[in-house]
């Protein structure tokens, strides 16, 4: 799969939102990518029916939208609805890179709470994309 990945300009980011601690890590090492490259972010979500987000993904998304705007970094807030039935949301979301021509996806390699008993194989999904996009990992810890 690393062979047939030649997309360097990183633009868009696919950049799934989650409710995980320290998650203003990845929203800063994601800004700094985008800023080095003029990429644009979109900070996605999949959409389920019935279903609210949660208060520690809505204060994510706030302090991403906050990050993105104060480093001049073009974003845009993509909620999409549940089209890809599967356990997770990370076929839709390498589905959604695919199609905009992502450059990169940025995602926490850590498991959140609120989706803890899916989360390792959305993981691996998204980082075995078959499109061969890459990923960002990063694991909120602070002292890396």
């Amino acid at each position: 799969m690393q062979e047939q990945c030649q997309n360097h300009h990183f633009s868009p980011i696919v950049f799934p939102v989650g409710g995980h601690k320290n998650f203003d890590i990845l929203i800063k090492s994601t800004a700094d990518l985008a800023k080095l490259y003029k990429a644009e972010v979109h900070i996605y979500s999949v959409a389920l029916k019935g279903e609210a987000i949660s208060d520690e993904i809505k204060e994510n998304i706030a302090l991403a939208e906050k990050i993105f705007t104060e480093n001049s970094i073009s974003f845009k807030r993509v909620i999409d609805d549940l089209r890809v039935i599967s356990i997770g949301f990370a076929c839709q979301t390498a589905e959604y890179a695919k199609e905009t021509g992502a450059g990169l996806i940025s995602i926490m390699s850590v498991k959140s709470e609120e989706h803890y008993y899916l989360a390792q194989a959305d993981k691996e999904t998204l980082i075995n994309n078959l499109s061969a996009i890459p990923v960002l990992c990063h694991s909120g810890l602070k002292n890396i």
